[in-house]
C-alpha cells in the first residue's frame, strides 16, 4: 500500500468515527482583565501590588474578585470568554488550577462562599446570591435541565442543604446538595513513598485570607479534587476522589469559570491565578505561586501580643509614677522630721537652726546654689 492510500485511509477512518480534536487551554497568573473575562454582577477586575512588585507594573497583579465586600447580598461571576468544545463526549476530561483567598471583612461575619463551575450559558439569569452561592435559585435548584457542574468552597452550614459543616468542599450537579463533600484540608506525609494510611490530614481554614491553590481533574469517568496553601506541592492524596458520570450534564459547549455570593454574611472572594486545559493534565504547574498579594488579617494572637504590650507599658509608667510619688512623699516627711525639734530640746538653749532657715538665710550661698 502507498504512503498516499495509507493517508487518505486514515483520513477515511476518523471522518467515520466523527472524532473531533479541539484543544482549549489557557493561563492566568495574576493578569486578568475585562478582556480574556466575561464579567457579571459584582465581578470585577482589581489592582493589587505584592511587596516585591512595581507600583508602575500595571499587568501584574490583577486578579478576579467575585463579591463586593461593601454590601450585602452580593453575587458576581466570572466566566471565560469561549466555550469549551466537544465535553459529552464518552471520552470528555480536563485540568484546573486555581489559587484563591476567602478573607473577612470588618464589621460583618463571614459567608457565603464560591463555586468553580462549568455552565451552558453566560450571564446570572436563574442565580441568587446568600446560601445559593450565585448557582441556583430555590426554584431550579435540583432541576437537571440545569447542566450544571461545580466544586464549591462554602463557609456557612446550611441544613437546607444537607452541608456537613461550615467549612468544607463539595461536587456539585444541578443542585447545591453535594454528591460528596469533605472537610476543607490536604493530606501530608513526611515521605514520598509512605503508604496513603501513613499519612496525616491537615485541617485549614477557607476563610482566614490564606492563599490557597486548587487542582481540579476530570478523567475516565473519575473526578480528583486536591488543595493546599499556595506555594506547597500538590498532594499525592486528593481531597475528593469519586467516579462520576457527566455525560448527561455537559452539553456540546459549555463556560467555564467562578461563581461566587454573599448574603447578610460578607466575605471577599478573589481568585489570584487560573489554568485550564482539556488535554495537559501539568497545566496547574504554570501557576505562579511567589509574590502574590496577603489577604490575612491580623491575627488574634497578634491583636492580643499588641492588646497586651502596651496595657504591660501603661502598667509599669502608672507604677513609676506611683513609686516616684511615694519617694517624694518619704523624703519630705524625713526633712521635717531631721529638722523637728524635740522636747528634750525645748527646755534648753540655743535650739538648733534648721536646714531651710540657714539656706535662706545665705540665699543658698552654703549649698553651692
Amino acid at each position: 500500500m502507498s504512503l498516499l492510500q495509507t493517508l487518505s485511509l486514515f483520513l477515511i477512518t476518523i471522518l467515520n468515527s466523527n472524532w473531533v480534536c479541539s484543544t482549549t487551554e489557557f493561563v492566568f497568573n495574576a493578569n486578568f482583565n475585562s478582556s480574556n473575562l466575561l464579567l457579571f454582577g459584582d465581578a470585577t477586575i482589581q489592582q493589587r501590588h505584592s511587596s516585591s512588585s512595581s507600583s508602575n507594573d500595571n499587568n501584574n497583579n490583577k486578579i478576579l474578585s467575585l463579591t463586593n465586600d461593601s454590601t450585602t447580598f452580593s453575587m458576581g461571576r466570572a466566566l471565560f470568554p469561549s466555550k469549551i468544545p466537544s465535553l459529552n463526549s464518552t471520552n470528555t476530561s480536563f485540568s484546573t488550577s486555581f489559587i484563591f483567598s476567602i478573607s473577612s471583612v470588618n464589621g460583618f461575619q463571614p459567608g457565603h462562599g464560591f463555586a468553580f463551575l462549568f455552565t451552558p450559558s453566560a450571564g446570572l439569569a436563574g442565580a441568587s446570591s446568600s446560601q445559593h452561592l450565585g448557582l441556583f435559585n430555590c426554584t431550579n435548584n435540583g432541576d437537571p435541565d440545569n447542566h450544571v457542574f461545580a466544586v464549591e468552597f462554602d463557609v456557612f452550614k446550611n441544613q437546607e442543604f444537607q452541608d456537613i459543616d461550615d467549612n468544607h468542599v463539595g461536587l456539585n450537579v444541578n443542585s447545591l446538595t453535594s454528591l460528596a463533600s469533605e472537610p476543607a484540608g490536604y493530606w501530608v506525609g513526611e515521605e514520598e513513598e509512605e503508604e496513603d494510611d501513613d499519612m496525616e490530614f491537615k485541617k485549614i481554614e477557607l476563610k482566614n485570607g490564606v492563599n490557597y491553590q486548587v487542582w481540579i481533574d476530570f478523567f475516565d469517568s473519575r473526578i480528583n479534587v486536591s488543595m493546599a496553601p499556595a506555594g506547597k506541592r500538590r498532594p499525592r492524596r486528593a481531597l475528593i476522589s469519586e467516579s462520576l458520570d457527566l455525560s448527561d450534564v455537559f452539553l456540546d459547549e459549555m463556560y467555564v469559570g467562578f461563581t461566587g455570593a454573599s448574603g447578610q454574611l460578607v466575605e471577599s472572594h478573589r481568585i489570584l491565578a487560573w489554568s485550564f486545559s482539556n488535554t495537559n493534565f501539568s497545566i496547574g504547574d504554570a501557576l505562579v505561586t511567589r509574590d502574590l498579594p496577603s489577604f490575612v488579617a491580623a491575627s488574634e494572637g497578634s491583636r492580643g501580643l499588641v492588646v497586651g504590650v502596651s496595657v504591660g507599658c501603661v502598667v509599669v509608667v502608672c507604677g513609676l509614677l506611683v513609686i516616684g510619688f511615694l519617694l517624694l512623699v518619704r523624703k519630705r516627711r524625713k526633712t521635717n522630721k531631721d529638722e523637728e525639734i524635740g522636747e528634750w530640746e525645748r527646755d534648753y538653749w540655743p535650739h538648733r537652726i534648721g536646714y531651710k532657715e540657714i539656706h535662706k538665710a545665705t540665699m543658698g550661698a552654703c549649698c553651692g546654689s
